[in-house]
């Protein structure tokens, strides 16, 4: 199994953790991702298609908002 974590200070100052791995929900392969923070802990499942939709979404906003 795949997976990416990190742990980060976010833009408030407040620690933040971030889990993705790859997962199966019901015979449909995808992504779960964890976000925990201070005041609230999300965690969401999308298929792949979903997955690759949301992340071309983030890195054209990313690249227009957020140039390095």
């Amino acid at each position: 199994m795949a997976t990416y974590s990190r742990q980060f200070i976010n833009d408030k100052g407040e620690s933040v953790s971030v889990l993705v791995g790859d997962d199966d929900r019901n015979g449909v392969k995808g992504v779960r991702i964890y976000v925990t923070a201070p005041d609230e802990d999300s965690e969401i499942f999308v298929s792949r298609q979903e997955a690759v939709e949301v992340l071309e979404g983030l890195s054209r906003i990313m690249r227009t908002k957020n140039p390095r």
